[in-house]
């Protein structure tokens, strides 16, 4: 597994990182994996196609 972000090849250092879909109407909250750095980096990042990761617990590990 690597970061989630275009052209970075970053493979160690990965967090679940919290992200939103920017100029969309869902305002859901997804989890992918970024490298520390692009984590921590404020605006917009352009990810692979990789699938989102829904960070409603209801919706993931609490679902019955």
């Amino acid at each position: 597994m690597r970061c989630s972000v275009k052209l970075c090849r970053e493979s160690n250092d990965l967090e679940g990182a919290n992200v939103q879909i920017e100029y969309s109407t869902d305002r859901s909250w997804y989890i992918v994996p970024l490298c520390g750095d692009h984590n921590k980096s404020e605006g917009s990042l352009i990810v692979d196609d990789i699938p989102f990761i829904s960070a409603n617990k209801g919706e993931t590990c609490e679902k019955n």
